[in-house]
């Protein structure tokens, strides 16, 4: 789909209250629905777990939440409105997914961070408190190069390292943006 084929709304809701409404929804060329009629209000402000054993749908949810997907039935409102209201590039500022599969760029710790941003990517400043919200700038300070530092080992001079480190670079990745703090 291309951004201008989508929805009108230019602006990001005043409120992030997440309903979904009577959705249903099945991967294209399977039989098997994996969300039946699910129906649920989060209201802005408001925090929520989901849980479930593994194939019941919980990343799909969020995929269709992301406007990754689009229901068979039902509708997904952010805001009172219907999400493919939004277009896309309204919608990625809303939400910053960190999946259990992220990215790792053998690319410094500043253009790493920088990347969910690719406007303010030479914003210093915005980095910095994206990694200090994601708690990436503990490390950050402790590297020689700091924020300079490349990370991973697939070129000379690359830094390794942790899994639980590269998942804060993944968040201060997603905190770039100015995502709404809900």
């Amino acid at each position: 789909l291309s951004d201008e084929s989508e929805g009108t709304e230019t602006e990001l809701p005043d409120s992030f209250d997440i309903e979904f409404r009577n959705v249903w929804f099945r991967y294209p060329g399977t039989e098997k629905d994996i969300l039946k009629g699910l129906t649920f209000r989060i209201h802005h402000g408001e925090k929520a777990s989901i849980v479930g054993e593994n194939g019941e749908g919980k990343s799909t949810m969020i995929k269709l939440l992301l406007g990754l997907f689009t229901p068979d039935q039902g509708e997904i409102l952010v805001g009172g409105k219907n999400l493919h209201d939004y277009p896309l590039r309204v919608r990625t500022k809303m939400f910053g997914p960190v999946f259990q599969d992220f990215p790792r760029y053998s690319i410094t710790l500043k253009e790493n961070i920088g990347i969910g941003d690719i406007d303010e990517i030479d914003n210093e400043n915005k980095i910095k408190r994206a990694a200090i919200k994601s708690k990436a700038h503990a490390f950050a300070q402790k590297f020689e190069k700091g924020y300079d530092t490349l990370l991973g080992r697939d070129f000379e001079g690359g830094v390794d390292i942790s899994g639980g480190q590269w998942q804060r670079i993944a968040i201060a990745r997603a905190l770039m943006g100015d995502k709404p703090n809900i």
